[in-house]
């Protein structure tokens, strides 16, 4: 497995709704990506030169995505079908392609301290 993958179970719930969470080490920024079915992002990897990038973390709060990710230096290519409240990992040197099979919203996991564009390769 390419990426490290973990379905996050309710930390309660209740007639009103429930409730997630899940650590995220070393990180202090989040970004919400709202993304339209059928688009796609990434097309990309990252050689890990900042700490946000190695591994890039997200969580998919709400639909369901496709990610390819191949590993640049042996060609192993995987595609995984992601539902929503999954948390996921992309190490550095994993090319990725994020394809939204319904409209989704996606947190990504950052330090704001770093210029993290500077660690993309497309």
């Amino acid at each position: 497995m390419l990426i490290e993958l973990k379905k996050i179970d309710p930390v309660a719930e209740d007639t009103r709704g429930n409730a997630y969470a899940f650590p995220i080490k070393n990180r202090d920024h989040i970004t919400v990506i709202n993304r339209k079915a059928g688009t796609t992002s990434g097309n990309h990897y990252h050689p890990g030169t900042t700490q946000s990038k190695s591994p890039e973390s997200f969580y998919l709060a709400k639909g369901r995505l496709q990610l390819l990710v191949k590993d640049v230096s042996t060609q192993q290519e995987e595609t995984y079908l992601i539902e929503e409240n999954t948390w996921f990992a992309i190490p550095a040197n994993i090319y990725h392609v994020v394809t939204a099979v319904t409209d989704i919203v996606l947190l990504e996991f950052n330090l704001v301290s770093e210029d993290f564009k500077v660690d993309v390769v497309r």
